[in-house]
């Protein structure tokens, strides 16, 4: 073993080159943007929140937070976990794929709007006792859904009745 003269400091190995950009200089990967905003949805339509999502996955809502932004990379045991929880299959995650970074910003903001609004629906309708209103909602929805994909809005089935006594 080489000795260590006073004064000398310790060879060390050269450092090493990363064959690729960090996130700090070039930002998030969109696939890892695009899965944080899938378990946030997946989150929203469950009508949970950051909290109750953390206390889940043993993390703190901050790191929520981040795994949602994208700031993080959701590791593949992590986002196992985030699937298990929200009961949602892996795939979910990967569905509607990210976008272009130009196109990032349009479709953010109407998505964070329609996420909001499908929140506010859900967690609305699970407050409705009475089913048959529930299926009424659910009649005027689809027949809403229908005419704006062009199906004939007249077709949509209505909901079922009960006899009369």
């Amino acid at each position: 073993m080489a000795q260590q003269t006073k004064g000398q400091k310790p060879a060390t190995a050269p450092k090493k080159r990363r064959s690729r950009p960090t996130v700090a200089q070039v930002g998030p990967h969109p696939v890892d943007v695009h899965v944080g905003s899938r378990v946030r949805l997946a989150r929203l339509l469950a009508g949970r929140t950051q909290q109750w999502l953390a206390a889940q996955v043993s993390l703190t809502f901050q790191q929520v937070q981040k795994y949602e932004r994208g700031a993080n990379r959701i590791s593949c045991s992590m986002l196992s976990e985030f699937a298990s929880a929200l009961d949602r299959a892996i795939p979910w995650f990967f569905l509607e794929g990210p976008v272009e970074a130009s196109e990032a910003g349009k479709i953010d903001q109407a998505v964070g709007e329609r996420q909001r609004l499908t929140y506010e629906l859900t967690s609305n309708f699970a407050k409705i006792k009475n089913e048959r209103a529930r299926q009424h909602l659910v009649a005027l929805v689809r027949a809403f859904a229908d005419s704006q994909s062009g199906k004939d809005s007249v077709e949509a089935e209505p909901a079922p009745r009960k006899a009369s006594a």
